[in-house]
């Protein structure tokens, strides 16, 4: 309840970039986890369970592996961003005027 109240009377604060990568963590974890791709993407590509555990940098590796994981999720959500999501909340404004139109 303290950490809640906290929170709700917290000043807010605005940033264009963290807000940018903001919107495409969930994209980002949606497409590390998924069973599909999971894996490919630690055992076949990352090769996580053999080379890096006998590694003596396996801290610097695991480290470098996950901003690795999110720099290249992060710019393919930003592409899904800019060339779908953007366009179809468009189309939806442009469709939501025209209903309101209709009714109104």
């Amino acid at each position: 309840v303290c950490i809640f109240l906290i929170c709700i009377n917290a000043s807010t604060w605005h940033n264009t970039i963290v807000n940018y990568i903001g919107r495409t963590t969930f994209g980002i974890y949606l497409m590390h986890d998924a069973v599909v791709f999971r894996n490919v993407l630690w055992q076949d590509i990352l090769k996580v369970p053999g080379m890096q555990y006998d590694s003596p940098y396996f801290a610097i590796l695991m480290i470098g592996s996950m901003f690795c994981v999110f720099a290249v999720f992060s710019t393919v959500d930003m592409v899904r961003i800019l060339l779908i999501e953007d366009r179809m909340l468009q189309q939806y404004d442009t469709l939501m005027r025209r209903f309101k139109e209709i009714k109104g």
